[in-house]
């Protein structure tokens, strides 16, 4: 669903260019390297969603990168500083949130949709 999946491939290029956007790659390489790599999978991940309809089981996948982007700065960095904070917490969230819609909106149309079957058979 466009609603969802449009706003995910943004959010996962914004991670992907944040390091470079907000300049840390120098004082958090390891961090940079981290959010440019989970940015390019969830952005990849959100256009095979928005192609594939029974791609809709990756979307809990999703929703892990977003929670690994909320706290990688403390694991992946050393003494991360706010910015570098405020961004991958905000950008995390956000994956977090559209990942968890995204899944539940294939529950909802795989449950539409064993019930149409349902119905068609017996009729």
């Amino acid at each position: 669903m466009a609603l969802v999946d449009a706003p995910l491939v943004l959010a996962g290029l914004y991670a992907a260019v944040s390091a470079y956007a907000l300049h840390f790659t120098t004082t958090a390489p390891s961090l940079a390297t981290n959010n440019l790599i989970t940015g390019i999978a969830v952005a990849v991940l959100a256009l095979g969603l928005s192609r594939a309809e029974n791609m809709r089981g990756l979307s809990l996948a999703i929703a892990g990168i977003g929670i690994w982007l909320a706290i990688s700065p403390w694991v992946v960095g050393r003494h991360p500083d706010a910015g570098m904070m405020i961004s991958n917490i905000v950008v995390g969230s956000v994956i977090l949130l559209l990942g968890l819609a995204s899944a539940g909106i294939g529950l909802l149309k795989r449950g539409r949709g064993r019930r149409e079957a349902a119905a068609a058979r017996q009729a």
